[in-house]
């Protein structure tokens, strides 16, 4: 652990409903096992917090978030039922004026997935409003708006995101010629963005990115695309690095970012001790790569990869471990190394 002596940055900690409480817990058990340049400020919120106070995000909270440089949430249901509920999540990254998403896709262990990668996918941030739906007598027509204003914001995030983590070149996935309008204001901000990096750009169209990662996902490792075509190269990246709910989603483009597992709240096993915890600490993870605490994300990913490579999981995973005996010897295997 670090020195005493450092000035520790300030993140949020918002565990949410269902299983994050727990999840959460083994990611700040972590965490704290290899840094001390971070201090976690507990807050509440959520369907749960709702609930209790009639509050999904109080303004205790807000005031919490706004002096922290990250926020960590937990799981929260984004798509509660409740009326006047609005996922607190959402609110959080309008709040900050977070436009885009981030995620890092790479195997765990040679046994998972589908085949390699080793890739980033910076997308937009889905905020529910690119698509809007429209219904008469003999159907619905979905229509879909490309802004430039988004667009450009989207290419100059995932020039830096790039830029940062010393990646050689950057393919634009677009949408292809049968939507040439569409294409042509993506492809217009994306060569603006890259003009005078030391990144090398390429560009086609999503079809052709998905192909060449089902046939040599290695020639490709940063992808740019818009929310829309972004879900279906995330979909093969999932199934080629075998991560379903094992992966951190970062929210980024302004001056603070937000991290959370992707997964919801999997109310079926709070308080079980079965949940896998994986997701929640490699989201510990992307929060210390963001603020500047690489070297401990790298730590702590060294650690998730060798307990994977050596059969210590979660059943879900294949293993017998369960949510707190995987968190501790992930805690062993950073202590070991640090």
């Amino acid at each position: 652990m670090k020195g005493c002596d450092i000035i520790a940055k300030k993140v949020a900690l918002l565990s949410g409903d269902g299983v994050g409480p727990e999840i959460m817990a083994s990611a700040v058990n972590v965490l704290q096992s290899v840094t001390d340049d971070v201090e976690v400020l507990y807050a509440e919120a959520g369907l749960e917090c709702y609930r209790k106070t009639g509050e999904y995000l109080p303004r205790s909270t807000i005031d919490i978030i706004d002096e922290s440089v990250a926020v960590l949430f937990g799981t929260v249901d984004e798509y509660a039922k409740d009326p006047g509920y609005k996922s607190p999540y959402n609110i959080v990254c309008k709040r900050f004026d977070l436009s885009s998403q981030v995620k890092y896709f790479y195997k765990l262990s040679s046994d998972m997935g589908l085949g390699e990668v080793d890739a980033f996918l910076v997308t937009e941030r889905p905020d529910g409003n690119s698509v809007v739906e429209k219904a008469d007598l003999d159907g619905v027509t979905a229509e879909r708006r490309i802004s430039a204003h988004k667009c450009k914001r989207l290419c100059r995030t995932a020039r830096l995101v790039a830029e940062i983590n010393k990646r050689d070149e950057i393919t634009l996935a677009h949408d292809g010629d049968h939507l040439e309008l569409s294409k042509n204001i993506l492809t217009a901000e994306f060569r603006e963005a890259m003009k005078g990096s030391t990144v090398q750009s390429s560009e086609m169209s999503y079809m052709d990115v998905i192909k060449m990662l089902m046939t040599n996902p290695y020639r490709v490792g940063f992808i740019v695309a818009t929310e829309l075509r972004g879900e279906y190269v995330d979909s093969i990246m999932t199934s080629l690095s075998g991560r379903a709910n094992t992966m951190p989603i970062g929210c980024v483009g302004g001056k603070k970012g937000v991290f959370r597992p992707d997964h919801g709240p999997m109310y079926e096993l709070a308080g079980k001790d079965s949940v896998n915890p994986t997701g929640a600490i490699l989201t510990a993870c992307a929060m210390l790569d963001f603020t500047g605490n690489k070297s401990d994300g790298d730590l702590i990913r060294d650690a998730v990869k060798k307990a994977y490579r050596e059969g210590y999981r979660t059943k879900d995973a294949g293993g017998d471990m369960g949510t707190f005996a995987f968190t501790d010897l992930i805690v062993s295997l950073c202590n070991q190394s640090n």
